[in-house]
């Protein structure tokens, strides 16, 4: 039995699928792009860190560098994750 309470299960449920969502759609938009499905996702990860670390908070200022670091975190996570599942498929001539 988990020691989490309802929010916390919840929250981190989300949390995880959206996660493994994100990841699977960048996989699967890398599977369009044929052979070049790997330099997508690295223009994809490098992209979107690229906004992230453009972006202000809501009042215009810099946002708080714990949650810019989380942020980028998660996109480098996640197109690693993906990433990784692709040159695993390539490799297996599942592509």
């Amino acid at each position: 039995m988990s020691e989490l309470n309802d929010f916390e299960i919840r929250y981190n449920g989300v949390e995880q699928a959206q996660i493994m969502m994100m990841a699977r759609l960048l996989l699967e938009v890398a599977r369009m792009k044929g052979a070049e499905g790997a330099d997508f996702i690295d223009r994809f990860r490098n992209a979107v860190v690229t906004e992230l670390n453009d972006a202000e908070d809501g009042g215009g200022g810099p946002r708080d560098q714990q949650i810019a670091a989380v942020s980028q975190s998660v996109v480098v996570n996640v197109s690693k994750m993906a990433k990784d599942r692709y040159v695993r498929l390539k490799n297996e001539g599942l592509l």
